[in-house]
């Protein structure tokens, strides 16, 4: 009888348990797949995820950016310096196939990566330029710009002097005030300090550019831009006094060595020079 009375209450356990978890909305026979859309459809739902969606995607946006501006400051800014030391010659060829040959203590500037955008360089020193058909090739110094297609043509710019020869081909020169000239084969070109330009026609071009057979001509100018370009030459340090500086008329060529060139400067004037150390001399007059 006891256990009769047991086994009536264990029933009615179990059927009141079953009546409580049918009645919940609990459903163990979803698939995965629809667990997930439901999971995922509140999220959607949910302001703060979209927030964060959204910030990731300005992140990547703005990161993108950032590298396409890298990549343009590279191309745009990125620069090559050649550098032709004093006491030495240096031929460059350029991206296109233009050549140029240094003289010493010169140096041209460049940007390699756009380059084929617009031939264009940046130059002080003196140097002769061979270039190839195209675009607009433009040479820029500090007193004046040289622009060209295909020709050949020397510099000289140095210590506020700008000169312009031309071999083959035109050449239009434009100074720093605007003055502009076109030069045809043989013409020669001065740039002032105000800017003026001075045109001398029928030039004879060999001797602006004799330094490339290291042969030098100077017709009337100073004894100290002689020294100067003995300097550059031999890379050597000479020193003159001002009460020595007159214009003097001399050619000479770098073929012999430093102390054969001073004596061949020194002599005719009654001039002479001193060793004073290694690479270093003083020019002196005679008593």
């Amino acid at each position: 009888m006891l256990n009769k009375q047991k086994h009536k209450e264990v029933t009615q356990i179990e059927n009141e348990s079953k009546l409580l978890f049918s009645k919940g909305e609990i459903n163990w026979e979803k698939s995965k797949e629809a667990v997930w859309d439901e999971v995922f459809a509140k999220k959607q739902n949910n302001p703060a995820i979209k927030m964060h969606i959204w910030t990731r995607k300005m992140v990547a946006i703005a990161a993108s950016i950032a590298l396409l501006v890298g990549i343009a400051s590279t191309l745009m800014f990125y620069s090559k310096t050649i550098v032709c030391p004093a006491g030495e010659h240096l031929a460059v060829q350029l991206p296109d196939g233009s050549e140029v040959n240094l003289n010493a203590s010169s140096n041209l500037t460049y940007k390699p990566l756009v380059y084929y955008l617009h031939r264009k360089l940046k130059f002080e020193g003196e140097g002769f330029f061979s270039v190839k058909k195209g675009k607009q090739f433009i040479v820029e110094s500090e007193k004046a710009i040289t622009r060209v297609l295909g020709t050949s043509f020397n510099i000289f710019t140095r210590d506020g002097e700008y000169k312009l020869t031309c071999l083959t081909g035109k050449v239009k020169i434009s100074s720093s005030v605007n003055n502009s000239a076109i030069l045809n084969p043989n013409d020669y070109a001065e740039v002032n300090n105000n800017g003026l330009i001075k045109i001398i026609n029928n030039y004879n071009a060999k001797i602006a550019t004799s330094w490339q057979e290291n042969r030098f001509f100077y017709t009337g100018e100073p004894l100290s831009k002689v020294i100067k370009e003995i300097e550059r030459q031999y890379n050597v340090k000479i020193n003159l006094s001002q009460d020595l500086d007159y214009n003097v008329s001399i050619n000479f060529s770098t073929i012999p060595t430093i102390e054969e060139v001073l004596d061949y400067v020194c002599k005719p004037r009654l001039f002479t020079f001193v060793k004073d150390s290694e690479g270093v001399y003083t020019i002196i007059q005679n008593n």
